[in-house]
């Protein structure tokens, strides 16, 4: 095997690896716990930018955008630092609906500056990053609002949960094969000494719980005490996009 498919085993050992990871993208979360993802700061990326075949002009309206939203939203939060402790329950509420009024206001903005068929474009990739967000899309298809949306059938759904779990078996144990080739090819460069050492060195092959990670606000994650990079219970996403 070349260096080149080398590479690619690794880059597909690591595609597959996030695919089974449970994506725990904070970038959604404003301060405070409110949710500000509207899809705008996706248009920053430049791949999005790509995708979406966005010109000069309209990106640099974008991004005048963003830094509008940005400044509105710190605004925001710099007045809620002057509400009395006992106040800012309510104050918090009402904080959500001006920060809902803000974000529309935006997305209407980001509709105007986009051409139709970039639009619709931006509201799929909205969605495969809700899916990416959520764990995958057979969490996102297991979803209530899904499910009414799709009208799945509880039925479906258990049919989706084993489904699931067949593929993420699968899928693991081509990760293993992938891993094992990647290896021995690492290992053709040493001398037989070294690779006999090696192979002293890791013992006979063990088969570790893959590492799973939960998203924000689930038990066993950052928040909750777990630790980072550990095992952490729940079952793996099926993978990262939708």
């Amino acid at each position: 095997m070349s260096s080149s498919r080398v590479s690619y085993f690794f880059h597909a050992v690591t595609v597959l690896g996030v695919m089974l990871a449970t994506s725990n993208s904070a970038y959604a979360q404003g301060r405070g716990g409110f949710n500000t993802d509207d899809g705008i700061r996706l248009l920053s990326s430049e791949r999005v930018q790509k995708e979406l075949e966005l010109v000069d002009d309209q990106i640099e309206q974008l991004e005048d955008l963003q830094t509008s939203q940005r400044d509105e939203m710190r605004e925001m939060f710099m007045e809620m630092r002057e509400v009395p402790r006992e106040e800012r329950r309510e104050a918090m509420e009402g904080l959500r609906d001006q920060m809902k009024e803000l974000s529309d206001k935006h997305v209407n903005t980001v509709k105007e500056i986009l051409l139709p068929h970039q639009v619709t474009r931006w509201e799929q990739l909205k969605f495969q990053s809700k899916a990416r967000r959520s764990g995958g899309t057979d969490r996102l298809l297991g979803s209530d609002s899904m499910a009414e949306q799709l009208n799945i059938t509880e039925e479906q759904k258990e049919a989706m949960t084993e489904k699931a779990k067949e593929i993420r078996e699968s899928m693991q144990e081509k990760i293993a094969a992938i891993r094992a080739e990647a290896l021995e090819e690492l290992l053709s460069v040493l001398t037989p000494e070294q690779q006999e050492q090696y192979r002293e060195l890791a013992g006979e092959s063990f088969t570790f719980e893959e590492r799973q990670q939960r998203g924000r606000g689930t038990q066993g994650g950052r928040r909750g005490g777990g630790r980072r990079g550990g095992d952490r219970g729940g079952r793996p996403p099926l993978d990262e996009g939708a």
